[in-house]
C-alpha cells in the first residue's frame, strides 16, 4: 500500500519511473543476483537510468549555481559518491560497508536540505538560534555536568556547521521557496523513499569462497542515494522557476509602456530570486563538502592517527623528562612509583568517568601543544585533526595577534634606539 502510495504522489515524474524501476528489481522471490539472463538486464537498465538522470541533474545543478570556475567544487561534486574503503571485510565486504557510510551520509542531508535546513533559514533563530545554541540542562548542573570549556566547545561546533545558513536568515522573497519545499509532496516521497531503501549486503555462501552478488548491493545503493540526493537539490530549481514564471505574468488592463516597464520589474524580481536559490544550492554543497572531508575516512587511517597520537604522546613525555635536571627528574621517579601528581590518573574515576576538571586539563595541553607547532610551522597530521575537531580557529587568531605585538614591540625598539643616536646640525 506505501508503494501505491508514493506512486500516485509522484505521478508524471522521474520519481515515477524510478518507483517502477524499483519495483521491478525487487518483484522476485530471492534477493541474490543471477549472473546473467533477466535479473542482470534488470539491474543494467535501472543502473543506466540512475547513471543518466544523476548526471543529467548534476549539470542543471553546476549550470544553475554557475560553479563551473570552481574546480574544487566542481572535483567534489563529481566524486560525491567515491569514497575510502571502511570495514572489516568479516561480516560485510567493504565496498559494501563504504556504501552503508555513504546511504547514512546521503540519508542525513536529503532530509537536512528538505526539511531541517529550510525550517532553520525561516525560522531565522527567532525559535532555535544556532548562532548561540542552547544545551540541556543536565549538562551545565549536578554531578555529571559538562565542563565549561565542553559546552563552548559542542557550541562553536553546531554554531559552525550552520554557519552557511545565516545570511539568508530575514529573507521575505526566499521564505515562500523554503516553505513549500519543506510542506512538497515531491520532498516527502524522496525522504521516505530514502529512509525506506532495502540494502542487501552480498553473501558468502561458503567459506572462501567471493561473496555472491545480491539485488540491491552496496553498489546500486550508492547510485540510487547519490540519485536522490542530487533530486532532492533540484527540487530547489524546480519551484524556483515555478514561482519565477509566475512573477513574470503582467495584467493586460495598463498601457503598452507599462506594461513594459512591468515587465521588466518582474523579471528583475525572478532573476534575483534565482540568484538567491543559487546561492542557497552553493550553501548546501559547501556543507556536504566539509561535512564529506571530515567522515571520508578509513579504518587503516583511524589506526594510524590513533599510533601517530600514541607515539607524540609519549614523545612528549620523553621530551619532558629529558629537560628536567637530575633531582627533578628523582622527584618524578618518586612521584611516579607513588602515583601521585600527573602519575595519579590511573587510580582515578576520570579514567572511566567523565570528568570535567580532566576534560579542561586535556584540553588545555591540546591548545598550548597546538600554538608551540603553529609557532615554528610544524603542525602534524595529529594536531591538525585535532584543530578540526574542535573548531580551533581560535589559534590562528591568537599566533597572527602574537606577531603582530611582536613587530609593534621591534619597531617601538628601533624607533627607541634611533632617537637614543646622534643629532644631526
Amino acid at each position: 500500500m506505501k508503494n501505491e502510495e508514493i506512486k500516485a504522489d509522484i505521478e508524471g515524474t522521474d520519481l515515477e519511473t524510478f518507483m517502477n524501476m524499483m519495483t521491478g528489481v525487487l518483484d522476485r522471490y530471492d534477493v541474490l543476483l543471477e549472473p546473467s539472463g533477466e535479473d542482470e538486464n534488470v539491474i543494467n537498465t535501472f543502473s543506466t537510468f540512475l547513471q543518466n538522470r544523476t548526471d543529467e541533474l548534476m549539470t542543471e545543478i553546476i549550470e544553475y549555481t554557475d560553479i563551473e570556475g570552481d574546480l574544487n567544487t566542481i572535483e567534489f561534486f563529481n566524486t560525491i559518491g567515491n569514497w575510502k574503503l571502511k570495514g572489516e571485510n568479516i561480516y560485510m565486504s567493504l565496498e559494501d560497508e563504504t556504501a552503508e557510510t555513504f546511504y547514512n551520509y546521503a540519508n542525513t542531508y536529503i532530509k537536512n536540505i528538505l526539511k531541517i535546513y529550510p525550517t532553520i533559514i525561516v525560522d531565522g533563530g527567532n525559535k532555535t538560534d544556532y548562532k548561540s545554541p542552547s544545551v540541556p540542562m543536565h549538562w551545565t548542573k549536578g554531578a555529571q555536568k559538562l565542563s565549561n570549556t565542553h559546552i563552548k566547545d559542542v557550541k562553536n561546533i553546531i554554531s559552525k556547521e550552520f554557519s552557511k545558513l545565516y545570511e539568508f536568515y530575514g529573507d521575505v522573497e526566499i521564505k515562500p521557496i523554503l516553505i513549500d519545499i519543506s510542506n512538497s509532496v515531491i520532498t516527502n516521497t524522496i525522504i521516505t523513499i530514502s529512509q525506506l531503501l532495502p540494502f542487501f549486503s552480498d553473501i558468502r555462501l561458503e567459506a572462501g569462497e567471493p561473496r555472491a552478488k545480491t539485488i540491491l548491493d552496496g553498489d546500486i545503493i550508492k547510485r540510487i542515494m547519490k540519485f536522490l540526493l542530487m533530486r532532492a537539490l533540484s527540487e530547489y530549481i524546480k519551484i524556483t522557476e515555478e514561482y519565477s514564471a509566475s512573477e513574470t505574468v503582467v495584467e493586460g488592463d495598463s498601457s503598452i509602456m507599462g506594461e513594459r516597464l512591468e515587465e521588466d520589474i518582474l523579471r528583475g524580481r525572478a532573476l534575483q530570486l534565482r540568484q538567491k536559490t543559487s546561492n542557497i544550492l552553493k550553501a548546501f554543497i559547501s556543507i556536504l563538502h566539509t561535512q564529506k572531508s571530515i567522515i571520508n575516512i578509513s579504518n587503516d587511517e583511524i589506526n594510524l592517527k590513533v599510533n601517530k597520537s600514541k607515539e607524540k604522546e609519549k614523545s612528549k613525555i620523553t621530551k619532558n623528562l629529558g629537560d628536567l635536571t637530575v633531582e627533578e627528574r628523582k622527584v618524578q621517579d618518586i612521584m611516579k612509583n607513588h602515583k601521585i601528581g600527573d602519575w595519579s590518573l590511573g587510580q582515578t574515576r576520570a579514567l572511566f568517568v567523565y570528568d570535567e576538571e580532566q576534560y579542561e586539563k586535556e584540553r588545555h595541553d591540546l591548545e598550548v601543544d597546538a600554538l608551540n607547532e603553529m609557532q615554528v610551522n610544524a603542525i602534524d597530521g595529529v594536531t591538525e585533526r585535532t584543530r578540526e575537531i574542535y573548531q580551533m580557529d581560535w589559534a590562528n587568531e591568537q599566533l597572527e595577534d602574537q606577531r603582530m605585538q611582536s613587530e609593534i614591540g621591534n619597531a617601538i625598539l628601533q624607533q627607541g634606539d634611533d632617537d637614543d643616536g646622534p643629532e644631526d646640525f
